[in-house]
């Protein structure tokens, strides 16, 4: 929407526009035409910003009977599909028949611009057809999910219309055969800041699918308790769901169907029928039903290959597939479910601000790699989509209150707290050896309450990290300064000229070159860890008495 009015503003100097905005699918088109026309919506406000007042947002069939004073005089944009505008579609053949209802369209046209307009049968009389107003107007098109219109018919199609400007917008667009001009790259990493995306994916692997199937239910209910504890201090509703990935029938040997993955929901683990629902070619019982609604009961999804395009749910946290990770296609679209974040905006319990993958397999880097495939095949940077998955190192079984699934945790500090004010329930939980100087946690995963809590019975805000540290332990993540928000500083680049160091600029480039462009990940082709034989250095000492080494590659490539 804001590229609409940054189109027409600084690329056709105008006050206005027309514009065509194409989607994939119906229902896309329905949600994409509900959000222009709410006013309360992000899409909505971004046009009013830069056409405020003089919006009309239409469909094909609408446009049909356009008045010349509404395209003249306001920002009018049409959302269709493309197949629609396709001359084997029943509406799109409308498209391009002559109608008198359009006539006044036509009238005062100079000779040049009746040139350039469509005639009927090459007789040389002018189609009256809504094809020929846009060709006229030459509209800024906006091309949704562009990868899937990349065809001669789609280009074909295009070209009738004569736009002035196409924005595709796609998460991988094309570089090889017709290669998208890239404006601009929305990173992984752009996107969590913007809390629009759950990250990382913490990802955990079983050799049995009814032990992988019971891992995720576990982590469905845990995450089903964080969120009621989140709906009581922030007033946001949420309901975790899973998404189950089965087996095609036609698998071989004994494959775990929908079927069979439904039955042993309800059999083994007493899940009742109304909260699991099945999305397949043949069942289509998320139809109608709006998930994140508080009276749905879903909390189940079992689907095999794909979602519908435009099935939305922020409420999918959990992916579960007992399938063969090792397509990568197969499993991008259900993964893709499972990363948006409600409402963008981060919870209190960090728990909901990550997505969680179980899978069935016998080694966790065949998996890592196949939902690191999958993330690059949906338009992330390899070296991005490979940080965002991270071993599940929580306990094997949801929390809950007893001696079996108490854990403890130890933290050194440097002065003694004073847990006298901290409530019943939680100074249960903790203690501090004053001779190790170390503060004791036993308990189920520590919540963001308590550790806040237990930071207030210190002052130094070293203590307070290392509080900080011991909830990060008790709910079995990482500890490093990246996990604590720790800043890493990164000494400036520098290159050596004429015997003196000097910061690394533009200037010393051969060719042009951005770091942002490059992969981060280093092969062992480029940085080997073991050093081969033939490797020669150079020892020498400067005239100021400086010691220096140089490979003998270098030194030749210097010569």
């Amino acid at each position: 929407a804001n590229a609409v009015g940054i189109a027409a503003r600084d690329f056709l100097n105008a006050e206005q526009c027309l514009a065509l905005w194409l989607v994939p699918t119906n229902t896309i088109l329905t949600q994409t035409i509900d959000a222009l026309k709410n006013r309360s919506h992000p899409y909505r406000q971004a046009l009013d910003a830069y056409f405020p007042g003089k919006i009309s947002v239409i469909t094909l069939k609408d446009a049909l009977s356009i008045n010349r004073g509404t395209v003249e005089g306001e920002t009018v944009i049409i959302v269709s599909t493309l197949a629609a505008l396709r001359v084997e579609d029943t509406e799109g053949r409308k498209i391009y028949e002559s109608a008198g209802a359009l006539q006044h369209h036509f009238s005062g046209l100079t000779e040049i611009q009746l040139a350039e307009l469509e005639k009927i049968n090459g007789d040389g009389v002018i189609a009256y057809s809504l094809a020929n107003i846009l060709r006229l107007r030459r509209p800024v098109v906006v091309m949704d999910e562009a990868h899937n219109a990349r065809t001669k018919l789609s280009f074909d199609c295009l070209a009738r219309f004569n736009p002035s400007c196409i924005m595709e917008f796609t998460a991988t667009p094309d570089q090889t055969r017709h290669p998208s001009n890239v404006i601009t790259h929305v990173s992984a990493a752009e996107l969590k800041a913007e809390a629009m995306i759950k990250l990382p994916i913490l990802l955990k692997t079983c050799p049995q699918w009814k032990e992988t199937v019971g891992e995720a239910v576990g982590k469905q209910a845990e995450l089903e308790r964080a969120a009621k504890d989140e709906e009581k201090q922030t007033g946001e509703y949420l309901r975790p769901i899973i998404l189950f990935q089965a087996q095609p029938e036609t698998s071989t040997g004994e494959p775990v169907t929908v079927e069979v993955l439904k039955k042993c929901l309800m059999e083994d683990f007493n899940l009742p029928e109304e909260q699991i629902a099945v999305a397949t070619g043949q069942k289509r019982e998320l139809d109608g039903l709006v998930v994140s609604g508080r009276d749905c009961p879903i909390r189940y999804i079992i689907t095999v290959k794909a979602l519908s395009e435009g099935w939305d749910c922020p409420f999918a946290y959990i992916l579960c597939s007992v399938a063969n990770l090792g397509s990568s296609t197969a499993v991008e679209q259900i993964l893709g479910r499972v990363l948006r974040l409600p409402n963008v905006t981060w919870k209190k319990n960090t728990n909901l601000n990550n997505a969680y993958a179980f899978a069935v397999s016998q080694r966790f880097t065949d998996a890592a790699n196949s939902l690191t495939d999958a993330l690059v095949e949906s338009g992330f940077a390899k070296f991005e989509a490979q940080r965002m998955i991270e071993p599940d190192k929580g306990l094997p079984f949801p929390a809950q209150d007893g001696p079996l699934f108490n854990q403890k945790v130890i933290e050194a500090v440097t002065a003694a707290p004073d847990i006298a004010p901290l409530p019943k329930e939680l100074k249960a939980k903790v203690t501090f050896d004053p001779e190790k100087m170390q503060v004791v946690y036993v308990g189920p995963p520590m919540q963001e309450s308590e550790k806040k809590a237990l930071q207030k019975c210190f002052k130094k805000p070293e203590d307070r990290q290392a509080v900080e540290k011991l909830c990060l332990k008790s709910n079995g993540k990482s500890c490093w300064p990246a996990a604590l928000g720790e800043p890493l500083n990164v000494p400036r680049l520098a290159v050596m000229v004429d015997g003196q160091l000097e910061l690394f600029e533009d200037q010393f480039l051969a060719a042009p070159w951005d770091l942002a462009d490059c992969d981060a990940l280093l092969d062992e082709k480029e940085f080997p860890i073991q050093q081969g034989d033939d490797q020669v250095g150079v020892l020498d000492v400067t005239e100021a008495g400086k010691i220096e080494y140089h490979f003998v590659k270098e030194l030749h490539k210097q010569l």
